[in-house]
């Protein structure tokens, strides 16, 4: 299918998703606000494409235009059955109640005191715009117009998107990491199937970026902090490295971040409300994060043993067996697809890591993976590196969460028994808050790979990035917690204690003279606002730290015409410019217009550039000799991790690679089962776990079993010799 084509026809099908979904959403929660709404949307829209794919990859029916109509399918019959159930209501049959709206007013502004809350608003709106349009330039420049480059993307993470395709099922053993749970990689595939290469990979973190920041600034309210420290909130526990880099990548830390804040706002929501479709939707948010990846697992259950241990200790046992058996229901629809596969093919769910010795790869792989942990590393040294890794990686906020969480845990249970904590439930969201962040803590120090991943390396702490990544979940949740603490110094303990007066107690004060009162009022504002202007600067230090050895002039450029753009159609839309239905219609066709020619331009710019683009990005010449070879005629074994170049850009190359092996005879082995014809290796092995060191040494030395076609600094590409050839297709 022509890139236009299929641009336009993945356009209206998305377009149709997301107005059936925010209906959704808004049918189930007819109270909620546009921030609730969004969670809404982007959870059931997830679930949505994730379990259309599942669904077709468990039966072989992985294909472009499978997926495609089966969300479309979905998505038009919810919609049909929003536009029924609201046809239903103009005619009396059902009545909006008020509990439905209990959220309504956190969502809105006070509109009493003139201009002031409005200037307020519209400098919000202002700085996530700005904000926004930075993250949206980079996008642009690094990612929908460029190459992938970073690990993870071209070791596995877009491989298994092209096997997924050319193989049309998600069980794909030619790729060495095809047992990873892949929720987030579902997403990736959606933004890639329909086209001739993978030139929209970037749009694979969108979803998750925008559900990280929004569920953060939820959680917060949530919490019941002021609406200032709720959207820095929200802008802290994205200013990071991990953020910044995926939203050009297909990496899927920022995605279970995301999956886990949500999880953890749908808990908070069902324990005041306990209605079930804040209880069905936080299962669907804790199944997609159990799929996500195998860490991602133990937050999954931290959400929801955080729910069951409150909901236990104020004796609702009926809600507790109510959110349990949504909890489990959830996990295994949208979680237990990837670990119920493994567990058919090798016996062991968490494939390579198995229980017994004929399943358990993972300690072939890596003896002493024990020592990859924080809490088995069993060197002191580690803490000190890890705490200068997150202060790196993520910036003041994030190091001074970590650093503070004992008297974060502290504060927050003292707080919990202040007087004015007198309401049980108030009481019970801190006390839940310390759990969480408890357990959420046993879930880092338990993370693999977050030391190293060789015995003695050390080094996925040297390099900084890693431990923040693989512990983003803990670290957002620990900025939440900052926070916590932040808007009690900024007026909340304050705020207890005059409810606590106005009870008629026997705390009751005497009041203050008009001049006390005035010079109290003075100092408390000033502190206040001393406060939040500390909060402010280490924000924006943290983003600027972040943004700008990646800013350039063309970013800065992009993202003020992107913030203009938005800002023009903000105002044509709004009273007293509001257009008519009819302009709205040709705005929206000439957007899908510019997005198709767009589609079609990004396309061709992918095909012609590819091959050159990595050969100069390697190094190397052998990307141009592999282009030369017939896609139809050959089979290819990459021996290295980042292998993906080798597909090609049209996926046209058969490919495969081994995880591990062992000696040269299980190399001839495979290449035997495999029926290899092209076998590809690296003269040196750069990584600390030294997979492939050897494979060039067999090589070389068994000249009668290869002959080299192409061997320069960086890669050798040979032919077998006396090796089965695959079957041609009739």
């Amino acid at each position: 299918m022509n890139d236009a084509v299929a641009g336009l026809v993945w356009l209206l099908v998305n377009g149709l998703l997301a107005v059936a979904v925010w209906r959704m959403g808004g049918r189930w929660f007819p109270g909620d606000g546009a921030r609730q709404r969004v969670i809404h949307a982007l959870i059931i829209g997830w679930a949505i494409v994730a379990g259309a794919g599942m669904a077709l990859g468990s039966v072989g029916g992985l294909t472009p235009a499978a997926l495609l109509a089966s969300v479309a399918a979905v998505s038009a019959g919810l919609l049909g059955w929003c536009l029924l159930a609201e046809a239903r209501d103009r005619h009396g049959v059902h009545r909006e109640s008020g509990w439905s709206r209990i959220l309504v007013g956190w969502d809105s502004v006070p509109t009493g005191s003139g201009r002031r809350p409005n200037l307020l608003c519209m400098c919000w709106t202002a700085a996530w715009g700005v904000l926004a349009a930075l993250l949206g330039a980079r996008l642009v420049l690094d990612g929908l117009t460029a190459f992938p480059r970073d690990w993870d993307s071209l070791a596995y993470h877009l491989p298994l998107m092209d096997h997924w395709l050319r193989e049309r099922t998600l069980y794909v053993p030619d790729c060495a990491f095809w047992y990873v749970p892949a929720n987030n990689g579902l997403i990736g595939l959606w933004c890639v199937a329909p086209f001739s290469g993978d030139f929209l990979f970037a749009l694979n973190n969108v979803p998750a970026t925008v559900l990280l920041v929004v569920a953060a600034v939820e959680l917060a309210k949530q919490l019941r902090l002021s609406p200032a420290v709720c959207h820095l909130t929200g802008m802290a526990v994205a200013a990071t490295q991990a953020t910044v880099r995926q939203i050009v990548s297909a990496e899927n830390d920022v995605a279970a971040a995301a999956l886990f804040l949500t999880a953890l706002v749908y808990s908070l929501r069902y324990l005041r409300r306990r209605q079930w479709a804040d209880a069905a939707l936080g299962a669907t948010a804790a199944g997609l994060l159990a799929g996500v990846k195998y860490y991602a697992l133990g937050y999954a259950a931290v959400a929801g043993a955080g729910l069951l241990l409150v909901l236990l200790a104020r004796r609702r046992w009926t809600d507790a067996g109510k959110a349990a058996v949504w909890g489990v229901a959830g996990m295994a629809v949208w979680g237990g697809y990837w670990y119920a596969r493994n567990f058919w093919v090798t016996g062991a769910p968490l494939f390579p890591k198995g229980f017994g010795d004929p399943a358990d790869v993972w300690s072939e792989l890596r003896p002493d993976s024990h020592t990859s942990t924080l809490l088995q590393s069993g060197r002191t040294e580690v803490w000190p590196m890890l705490a200068e890794a997150v202060a790196s990686a993520g910036g003041p906020i994030h190091g001074a969460a970590f650093l503070l969480l004992p008297a974060m845990l502290v504060w927050l249970g003292l707080s919990a028994s202040l007087p004015g904590r007198r309401a049980r439930l108030a009481a019970l969201r801190r006390w839940w808050l310390v759990g969480v962040l408890a357990l959420a803590a046993l879930v880092l120090v338990a993370t693999p790979n977050i030391v190293e991943t060789a015995p003695g390396a050390l080094d996925m702490l040297r390099s900084k990035y890693h431990p923040l990544r693989l512990g983003l979940c803990f670290f957002s949740l620990a900025v939440v917690g900052l926070a916590v603490m932040v808007d009690d110094l900024a007026g909340g303990v304050a705020r207890w204690r005059s409810r606590a007066v106005g009870d008629g107690g026997p705390g009751v004060e005497q009041a203050p003279t008009p001049r006390l009162a005035a010079v109290r009022r003075v100092a408390w504002r000033t502190w206040r606002g001393g406060v939040f202007a500390g909060a402010a600067v280490a924000v924006v230090y943290q983003w600027y730290v972040h943004l700008q050895p990646l800013v350039s002039v063309e970013v800065l450029l992009l993202a003020v015409n992107l913030f203009l753009a938005v800002v023009l159609v903000a105002l044509a839309a709004s009273p007293p410019l509001g257009y008519r239905r009819s302009a709205t219609v040709v705005i929206l066709v000439g957007l899908s217009l510019a997005a198709t020619w767009g589609c079609q331009a990004l396309g061709q710019r992918w095909h012609r550039d590819y091959v050159a683009h990595y050969d100069g990005f390697f190094r190397t010449g052998v990307y141009a000799q592999v282009a030369e070879l017939d896609p139809d005629r050959e089979r290819i074994a990459v021996c290295d991790y980042r292998y993906y170049p080798f597909l090609g850009s049209r996926r046209q190359f058969d490919v495969c690679r081994p995880l591990w092996l062992p000696d040269h005879a299980a190399l001839l082995d495979y290449l035997d089962d495999q029926r290899v014809t092209i076998v590809v290796a690296r003269p040196r092995d750069p990584q600390a776990k030294r997979w492939y060191a050897r494979f060039h040494g067999w090589i070389s030395d068994h000249p009668d079993h290869f002959e080299t076609i192409h061997e320069d600094s960086e890669y050798i590409l040979v032919r077998t010799l006396n090796r089965p050839r695959p079957k041609l297709p009739p």
